[in-house]
């Protein structure tokens, strides 16, 4: 689920800026075993009102998914200028 979560966070990041956590659905569809390489893969799908909905998905070596995730963002403007 971190990975997932992490995934998310910075295809948000990477497309409107800085935001938090407002909602996750994730879906294990297999196993995933130690030892092994996994390519993680984030997209934003909607950006409206500060809301951003973003896919991520990790998939195996031979292109076989294991888990997927939906998540919702609220963006956090003027973040920088704040701290």
């Amino acid at each position: 689920m971190t990975l997932l979560d992490e995934t998310l966070a910075y295809a948000t990041l990477f497309a409107v800026g800085p935001a938090v956590t407002a909602e996750i659905h994730a879906r294990l569809r297999r196993p995933a075993p130690l030892e092994q390489t996994y390519v993680l893969s984030g997209t934003v799908e909607r950006v409206r009102l500060g809301l951003v909905n973003a896919h991520a998905t990790i998939l195996d070596e031979c292109g076989q998914l294991i888990a997927e995730a939906d998540g919702k963002f609220m963006a956090v403007p003027n973040v920088v200028q704040n701290i």
